[in-house]
């Protein structure tokens, strides 16, 4: 997020290639999972996101691999 919000020049990424390494964790904003997904990427990035309330349901393994994947890709990436 830092480096989308301050113009640094040497380390701004071209728009395309943010999108590109960013999109598999963006894409979860369209599933019922969303909160779920955010909560655990907080969580994997040293923040705060815990368990959700009632209603919601514990993510699906298959679904906790992708957002946990989706996460070490992006901080691997430097978006940090």
């Amino acid at each position: 997020m830092r480096v989308a919000t301050r113009y640094d020049k040497p380390r701004t990424r071209p728009p395309h290639s943010l999108y590109r390494d960013l999109h598999p964790l963006l894409r979860q904003d369209s599933t019922t999972e969303f909160v779920q997904a955010i909560r655990l990427s907080m969580d994997i990035v040293g923040c705060k996101g815990g368990r959700c309330r009632p209603q919601r349901s514990p993510l699906s393994p298959k679904i906790a691999a992708q957002v946990t994947k989706a996460t070490h890709n992006a901080v691997a990436a430097g978006y940090n």
